[in-house]
């Protein structure tokens, strides 16, 4: 079937390569979705606009509830990083402690642990195109509504096109593919930034494996330092403006010297209330603006609709419908079902922030291991 396909492609279109599917973004989300695919038979293909490795913007940590969507095997890519049992919370001058005997999740070099995803990728028979970036983005008909398929065409040191019967859109917040596909319009939506940087601390012992926030619940996020080993990095997020962002980032971490030049990137929380695909294109993680709305965490729903992804694809397959139409439903019985607890949810910790400081590590101990508003039971 898959086969019959790309002959049809041959004689509809001229292009350089034909996949079943081609992932746009080889972050996280997309290299899960590509091995997943993969192993389900299907030929995949990765375009990534950067070269591996390349630095993640990112404060590097995995919650444990993120770490338990990976398959197993991909558990010993955190074999090498800092395991975190403990966190602090800071609020008006005061330390608030809390130690978890269970494993909260791992600080690891993001550079590292996105390489090891999109090795497995490949391990798996995926293809990746790198320092390529995605420039148009066309549907043909192959004779039926039914029977239709993507021709792309990626740049950058070099042009070329290909062909697929599925686009998975995995390029972020700001990817192009979500614009292409007219299903997004640029910056019309309501969403947080953040700024972090990254620096050696030569206090490499004490801290390690721990997580330290400072919660800011009247600017609608909080700033945290995480430190790995020789690694600090240290950031603020909310839904102030980049501005805004940077005197308090200056404020609270007043002895912010001869660190690296910030970083800035958007965090899109709306995306539960969105149109997550169109026909045979999907869109997953940052790029369908799945970032969790109090913590600014985005690994843990990348993996999972990752995952729905890879599963309305096969089904979608099998039954010959559009992705769309498997893809949806699962999407909004997961995220949209659920986005208003996920409100709520974060409002409520915004308020234990200024009333009960006390409790927020333990609240934010139990989102780490999935036992607050989301509960996977798809």
């Amino acid at each position: 079937m898959k086969a019959e396909k790309q002959n049809q492609f041959q004689l509809n279109f001229k292009h350089d390569y034909s996949f079943d599917v081609v992932i746009i973004g080889a972050g996280p989300a997309g290299s899960l979705a590509a091995t997943l695919l993969a192993e389900a038979g299907f030929s995949v293909a990765i375009v990534e606009r950067k070269k591996f490795p390349r630095q993640k913007i990112c404060g590097g940590f995995i919650s444990s509830r993120a770490i338990d969507l990976l398959p197993k095997y991909m558990h010993s890519l955190f074999d090498k990083n800092f395991p975190v049992h403990t966190i602090e919370v800071v609020c008006r001058n005061k330390i608030h402690n809390y130690q978890s005997e269970r494993l909260l999740g791992f600080l690891v070099d993001r550079r590292s642990f996105d390489t090891g995803l999109i090795r497995h990728a490949v391990k798996s028979g995926v293809t990746v195109f790198e320092h390529k970036t995605l420039i148009a983005l066309d549907t043909v008909s192959a004779g039926s509504k039914k029977n239709h398929y993507y021709h792309l065409q990626a740049g950058k040191n070099g042009h070329f096109t290909l062909a697929a019967s599925y686009v998975i859109g995995a390029d972020g917040a700001l990817g192009i593919t979500a614009l292409l596909a007219g299903l997004k319009r640029k910056r019309n939506r309501l969403m947080g930034n953040t700024l972090s940087r990254r620096y050696q601390n030569t206090n490499n012992n004490k801290t390690a494996g721990k997580l330290i926030f400072y919660p800011m619940p009247f600017s609608g996020g909080m700033g945290w330092s995480f430190q790995a080993g020789e690694l600090l990095n240290r950031g603020i997020g909310g839904l102030s403006g980049k501005k805004r962002l940077q005197k308090l980032y200056s404020r609270l971490f007043s002895d912010s010297i001869n660190e690296d030049r910030p970083y800035f990137w958007p965090l899109p929380f709306l995306g539960p209330l969105e149109n997550p695909a169109c026909g045979n294109l999907l869109l997953i993680g940052d790029s369908a603006g799945l970032v969790e709305p109090f913590s600014g965490e985005g690994l843990y729903n990348a993996f999972k609709s990752a995952q729905l992804a890879v599963r309305a694809i096969i089904e979608a397959d099998k039954l010959q419908v559009d992705a769309e139409t498997t893809y949806i439903p699962l999407y909004r019985r997961y995220f949209r079902k659920k986005f208003i607890f996920t409100i709520i949810g974060a409002i409520q910790l915004n308020l234990q922030a200024i009333f009960v400081p006390s409790t927020l590590a333990s609240s934010m101990a139990r989102l780490m291991e999935n036992k607050l508003w989301f509960n996977d039971n798809i």
